[in-house]
C-alpha cells in the first residue's frame, strides 16, 4: 500500500507486488543468467555498497561460504562485506503495473559486469526490493545444498537533494518513512541522459533453513545487514 502523503510504495508493499526469484545476492553470488551488459533500458546508478551486519541468530557461520563461495570484507565491517553493483530498471511503466521491472547486477572493481550476477526486483520510484530463494551448501551442516535461504534485499534510493538533506549518511529510520521532503528535495529521477541517484540505502536479511530431511549438522539460522553506498569515486 501507499505511504500517504509521499507518492510512493512502502519497501513492504514494494517487495510483495514483485515476488520471488531464484537468485540470492547473499556471498556476492546469483545463479540468474543475464545478457550483456545487464537488463533494462536506464541504468539508475553504480553503487559501492556496505553491508554491515546488525543483528542475527543460530549458529551457521553466515560469513563462511563453505562450498558456495564467500564474502568480501569490507574496511570497518569486520562483521560484513561490501560489493559494487548497478541498478537498472526497463521504462516506460508497463501497463496497468505500478512498479517498474528492475535488476541488481553485481560489477568488477573496474566497473565490468560480472557474468551471470543480475538478480530481479522491482523499483516504484524510489525504493528498490527483491526477494530471492535458493538451496545453498554450507560446510559447517555436511548436507550438500541441503539449507534453504530465502533472502530480502530492500534499498531506497536517493537523489542528490535527498542525500543532501541527510548529510550523504543513511539514517536507520529511513525504510519507516524516514525520507527526507521538502520544497527544494526531489526524487531520483532521468536528468538527460543521466539518472540523479547518488545515495543508497536499505537492509539485506537472510534466513537459513536446513531441509528436514536433508541430514543437516546444523540449525536455522538468521542474519540481518544494513546497507549504504554511494557511487565509486
Amino acid at each position: 500500500m501507499k505511504k500517504k502523503g509521499t507518492g510512493y510504495f512502502s519497501p513492504q508493499g514494494l517487495r510483495a507486488a514483485v515476488g520471488k526469484v531464484a537468485c540470492p545476492l547473499f556471498l556476492l553470488l546469483c545463479a540468474c543468467s543475464n545478457g550483456p551488459p545487464y537488463p533494462g533500458n536506464q541504468t539508475l546508478g553504480r553503487f559501492v555498497i556496505n553491508a554491515a551486519r546488525t543483528s542475527g541468530s543460530g549458529s551457521l557461520d553466515i560469513l563462511d561460504g563453505g562450498t558456495d563461495g564467500g564474502s568480501t570484507q569490507c574496511t570497518g565491517a569486520p562483521d560484513g562485506f561490501c560489493f559494487e553493483a548497478i541498478l537498472s530498471d526497463q521504462i516506460p511503466l508497463p501497463a496497468g503495473q505500478s512498479v517498474y521491472p528492475a535488476w541488481l547486477t553485481l560489477t568488477a572493481r573496474n566497473g565490468s559486469v560480472v557474468t551471470g550476477s543480475t538478480r530481479d526486483g522491482g523499483f516504484d520510484g524510489q525504493f528498490f526490493a527483491s526477494t530471492a530463494q535458493s538451496l545453498r551448501a554450507f560446510d559447517v551442516c555436511q548436507c550438500g545444498e541441503g539449507v534453504v535461504v530465502t533472502e530480502v534485499l530492500e534499498l531506497a534510493v536517493l537523489s542528490s537533494s535527498q542525500s543532501l538533506a541527510l548529510g550523504g549518511v543513511c539514517p536507520l529510520s529511513l525504510l519507516d518513512g524516514g525520507i527526507p521532503t521538502g520544497p527544494n528535495i526531489t526524487r531520483p529521477a532521468a536528468q538527460g541522459s543521466t539518472f540523479d541517484a547518488k545515495l543508497v540505502c536499505g537492509s539485506l536479511v537472510d534466513d537459513f533453513i536446513p531441509q528436514p530431511d536433508a541430514g543437516c549438522r546444523c540449525g536455522p539460522a538468521s542474519a540481518v545487514f544494513r546497507l549504504s553506498g554511494a557511487p565509486p569515486t
